[in-house]
């Protein structure tokens, strides 16, 4: 079943949107779904064990660092889903 930008998450803007007529090309390639989100999730605690939410949060930082803000915003849903995984444990 193919995702619909409609369906996905709202995820922040550029902060150079002002400047821009449409969205950027990394934006119209992002096809991020929950059920990504929820296998990258699994895959990291597999991974990392219980460190997997604070090893998410960094790659989210780092992220944030360089200006990238839909890869950010996909590791903090990501951190979301391993709180999840470790609430239901």
């Amino acid at each position: 079943m193919p995702v619909f930008y409609s369906d996905r998450p709202r995820l922040p803007d550029c902060p150079l949107v002002a400047n821009c007529s449409t969205r950027c090309a990394q934006s119209q390639r992002d096809v991020t779904d929950m059920s990504a989100i929820r296998s990258a999730a699994s895959m990291f605690v597999e991974r990392f064990g219980r460190d997997a939410l604070a090893q998410a949060e960094l790659r989210a930082d780092e992220l944030l660092a360089v200006g990238n803000y839909e890869g950010r915003a996909r590791w903090q849903l990501i951190g979301r889903e391993i709180g999840a995984i470790f609430r239901t444990d």
